[in-house]
């Protein structure tokens, strides 16, 4: 009984984690697209910026 209250809980702590590191390589991804129809040049310019926001994002 205890050892599933631990395992619930450390779930519901790492659930909104994995929402957020999701939501960050949607919203990458994205751009990426939208950029891909203008230039290569932009492409490249927002995949290196959202290179340099997730490792300074997840080191909170």
């Amino acid at each position: 009984m205890r050892r599933e209250a631990k395992t619930r809980s450390l779930f519901s702590l790492t659930w909104p984690i994995f929402i957020e590191t999701l939501l960050y390589m949607v919203m990458g991804n994205a751009d990426t697209l939208m950029l891909s129809q203008y230039s290569d040049h932009a492409v490249a310019a927002v995949g290196v910026a959202n290179q340099i926001i997730a490792l300074t994002s997840f080191r909170k």
